[in-house]
């Protein structure tokens, strides 16, 4: 809206100068814009921050909204395929039946995860990725976190089986493993020494802790329909209940279940990603850092002295 400015010019007179917003192009100079740039950035809100959490589970909704299509998509991608090929080994009382439930769906887990932290992970940091490059590079680190998977289950298995306190604290020592691996692109012992390092700050066990046991009360309702299904005697029941029989009750079943559990898989490697860049933020600053970068790329490559400017 016009805001008139008043400015006396001699006994009597006054010239009345009215500012208003030009609603054509831009216009000014390089400088200038790369100056309004700068402006912009340092204004804009980071999605990066020391949070507790209760805020650390509503920026994991937050970064799956942002991202949704893509990560509940691979997510089932992996689920449906798997769960009717169970389906199809129950039905024929299958020996492997019982070792498929026992190993595939914490492998559909595992690669999902990569996936939806590469972009997950791009879209906290604020880089400009395509998903296509973001899915190709979890293509590229799924190998390595199949085998990271293995290896820090396996200890905190042998940790549980020892006493609940080890394996506890082996979790919560290697739940930023993946997100390590994919996002920082380390080794496989180097992602494993990385995740104990964050880990190992006052307060992260509590904040850990807390993301974990409230999570998996969040997705509860989306994974209970599995365990539900898995259960043969449910499974006969609903199949006489329904008008469906044979395959097409196996892949009514997939169709129900794998949307649900695609869901759930999806926002737990949020949350599991948000926590890891809540440690970098905690011990590294690492909102700052992007911040820093930001400035820098969008400040003036060649900026003219006070003096200068002020004489201007």
């Amino acid at each position: 809206m016009p805001t008139p400015a008043a400015f006396p010019q001699a006994p009597g007179r006054t010239t009345v100068q009215r500012l208003a917003v030009r609603r054509g192009p831009a216009v000014g100079s390089g400088l200038a814009r790369r100056r309004f740039r700068t402006a912009r950035l340092a204004a804009r809100a980071s999605r990066l921050a020391p949070r507790t959490f209760p805020r650390m589970l509503d920026a994991a909704c937050d970064a799956l909204a942002a991202r949704f299509t893509a990560c509940f998509s691979i997510s089932l991608l992996f689920w449906f395929p798997a769960l009717f090929a169970e389906a199809l080994l129950v039905r024929n009382a299958s020996d492997a039946a019982l070792i498929w439930s026992l190993t595939v769906p914490g492998l559909v887990q595992t690669l999902s995860a990569v996936f939806v932290c590469s972009l997950v992970g791009a879209h906290l940091e604020g880089r400009p990725a395509a998903p296509g490059e973001e899915l190709l590079h979890g293509l590229v680190r799924s190998p390595g976190s199949v085998v990271l998977a293995l290896l820090t289950g396996l200890a905190s298995t042998v940790g549980m089986c020892a006493c609940l306190a080890p394996g506890i604290a082996l979790r919560w020592l290697f739940a930023a493993v993946p997100a390590v691996y994919v996002l920082e692109r380390a080794t496989v012992f180097g992602a494993i020494g990385r995740s104990v390092t964050l880990a190992a700050s006052g307060g992260a066990f509590l904040r850990w802790l807390g993301c974990t046991a409230i999570g998996w009360l969040m997705i509860l309702p989306f994974t209970s329909a599995k365990w539900a299904l898995d259960a043969v005697p449910e499974r006969s029941s609903l199949e006489e209940y329904v008008a469906l029989s044979g395959h097409s009750f196996d892949l009514a079943v997939a169709a129900l279940a794998a949307p649900l559990l695609a869901i759930g898989t999806a926002y737990a490697a949020v949350v599991r990603t948000v926590y890891y860049f809540d440690l970098r933020t905690r011990r590294e600053g690492l909102d700052l850092e992007l911040q820093l970068a930001a400035l820098r790329a969008g400040a003036p490559e060649t900026a003219a002295p006070p003096d200068e400017e002020e004489g201007a």
